[in-house]
């Protein structure tokens, strides 16, 4: 599957879960929101558990695994030949990459593809220097040395390199939890907020500081050069669309503050949720794909990430029972039937994260922008079936957002004839 049909599916699975978490949150209930992180702790947490025996850094038995040989490179392609004897050559792939395919003899398990940037390869060449290609698979590297040798290598696997993998992605864990119980706690008053647009901004910032950070890293080109002018088109219109929506809803909420002095209470207050939500959710997005990007070098595969996220996410819910059970001395129980709308909106919210990193893995600039419009899932599924309406101008909202994911969509359809 595409890097867009993972988005749209996140897109789906997020939006549901919005509309879920809307209907299992209650104003009264002072508590609300960490009930949620409770059911999406369990949730990611179960799913996590049973991801683990996949791990791509920590799998038992797994043994490190280093070949050698020689190459030749020649103008047009690398032609490598081990120890053994057994011949490796390539071919150039659709996007202009030279790919090489390597069988790894001693377990087919680390076997893996390599592309070749070849202008690169004879720039290290003639600076005596090595070039090493990090493969598909997770710690499978391949290197070329100056004097015409290589050497194929993946390392073992055990409980160290899973530890090393959870402290990588803990900054990214945990400014996601943080937005996301923020967001919880904003659902108390969501009828009754500010709506800021920079809380459906996230994801357009989030590409910006990918950008950046691929542009220190010098692998810019990496991400940018299959751009199409129908991708750059579709993301100005998602990104026009969802500040659009929120500053509608902005407008429409601030009539509705006038009305009541209750809700005018909560207004100041209302307004730091988007804003928190949308540091935090922007720092997040933003780590995820520069840690799930293999040029960055840091390491950490997608169901590792998954595992990760739902590890830390487990913790995070047993603190937040633990929590309410001492300040209310009762025990917080999940599984009452008037609980049932916060499981759905987990089982949701882990269904589109499984397809998330997925496709932040594949194209994170283009990915976060569409991932974060799943709010015009949730506006329309409230329509549907809370009976929420709508005006006019959300109505062009949500088109606008279509409109941009129709045509990144017909940019990928393009890409792939």
């Amino acid at each position: 599957m595409s890097w867009f049909a993972f988005a749209l599916l996140c897109l789906l699975g997020w939006g549901c879960a919005d509309l879920f978490y809307k209907l299992g949150s209650d104003e009264n209930d002072r508590y609300s929101h960490l009930k949620i992180a409770v059911w999406v702790g369990l949730v990611m947490g179960v799913c996590a558990l049973i991801l683990l025996p996949f791990s791509e850094s920590f799998a038992p038995g797994r043994k490190a695994v280093t070949e050698t040989g020689v190459y030749v490179y020649e103008e047009g392609g690398v032609h490598l030949t081990a120890e053994d004897g057994s011949l490796f050559s390539g071919e150039t792939d659709e996007d202009g990459e030279y790919m090489i395919c390597y069988a790894c003899l001693a377990d087919d398990a680390a076997s893996g593809e390599f592309y070749v940037d070849l202008e690169e390869l004879a720039a290290a060449s003639e600076a005596g220097e090595s070039y090493e290609i990090r493969g598909e698979g997770l710690y499978k590297t391949l290197t070329l040395n100056p004097d015409g040798t290589y050497v194929f290598s993946r390392p073992g696997a055990g409980f160290g390199d899973f530890i090393s993998s959870a402290v990588k992605y803990t900054p990214a864990s945990l400014c996601y939890i943080i937005s996301m119980v923020i967001g919880y706690a904003g659902l108390r008053y969501l009828e009754l907020s500010i709506v800021s647009p920079v809380q459906n901004a996230s994801g357009a910032f989030s590409a910006v500081a990918m950008l950046v950070f691929f542009s220190i890293k010098g692998t810019l080109s990496d991400h940018v050069e299959d751009f199409s002018p129908l991708n750059v088109i579709g993301v100005i219109f998602v990104v026009i669309g969802m500040v659009a929506l929120a500053a509608v809803e902005n407008r429409v909420n601030g009539r509705e503050l006038k009305k009541e002095e209750r809700r005018l209470r909560y207004g100041a207050l209302a307004l730091i949720f988007p804003i928190l939500y949308c540091v935090f959710d922007t720092i997040g997005t933003a780590a995820d794909g520069i840690i799930l990007d293999e040029s960055t070098g840091l390491g950490i595969g997608e169901i590792d990430v998954l595992i990760l996220y739902g590890l830390t996410f487990l913790l995070a819910g047993a603190c937040a029972w633990v929590y309410m059970l001492i300040k209310t001395g009762k025990a917080y129980n999940p599984f009452a039937k008037s609980e049932k709308y916060k499981g759905i909106a987990a089982l949701c919210e882990e269904c589109g994260q499984f397809f998330y990193v997925y496709a932040m893995a594949a194209k994170p600039v283009l990915a976060a922008p569409v991932v974060a419009s799943y709010c015009i899932v949730s506006v329309v599924l409230s329509r549907v079936f809370v009976k929420e309406k709508l005006k006019a101008s959300q109505y062009l909202c949500v088109i606008a957002v279509i409109i941009g994911i129709v045509l990144m969509g017909i940019a990928e359809g393009l890409g792939e004839a």
